[in-house]
């Protein structure tokens, strides 16, 4: 029994040790507001649809004790994306959460896996419209001190309601 708790003890000032070296997060939070053409949305609506997105992104990058970024989190509360055609617009809130890793950390060529849960919008062509959980393969194209911007390169699985949202909209937006 002595034994067990003494390498409870040793175990547990090991995870705290190496938690104690990493770096704290670094957090930022900004206003966003643009609107771009979805040409994959247009094909399938039979209509040019833009989008337009409006709100607020919040990052969290989690770091290695060389401050490196090894992990991150985005969000984007209250955020709405409205998308618009000739014959009309229609509005839904851009809820979805992005979980990064950044297995050899967030330099630029290394690998990242991305999961998106919650309510999406295209923003690729590997991206779906709708609500439920995305997981890409990506890889990192630029960094900006900590922050990290990811280029995805293959969707390797999506569950939930990708159709739904889709013909909802088209339906909005066609004449």
């Amino acid at each position: 029994m002595r034994f067990l708790l003494l390498a409870a003890l040793v175990l547990g000032s090991l995870v705290l040790t190496s938690a104690a070296t990493a770096a704290p997060p670094v957090r930022d939070r900004f206003p966003v507001e643009g609107q771009f053409a979805l040409d994959g949305l247009s094909a399938a609506c039979g209509v040019p649809v833009d989008v337009s997105l409006e709100g607020t992104f919040s990052i969290t990058n989690f770091l290695d004790r060389d401050g490196v970024t090894v992990r991150e989190i985005d969000t984007q509360p209250g955020t709405k994306l409205t998308y618009i055609s000739d014959f009309g617009e229609i509005s839904v809130p851009f809820s979805g959460v992005l979980h990064a890793t950044y297995p050899e950390g967030g330099v630029v060529g290394a690998p990242a896996t991305l999961v998106m849960t919650g309510n999406t919008g295209p923003f690729s062509d590997l991206v779906p419209m709708g609500s439920g959980r995305v997981v890409l393969d990506g890889v990192v194209a630029d960094t900006d001190g900590p922050f990290v911007f990811t280029r995805f390169t293959r969707l390797v699985s999506a569950s939930g309601n990708f159709r739904t949202q889709i013909d909802r909209v088209c339906g909005a937006l066609s004449g």
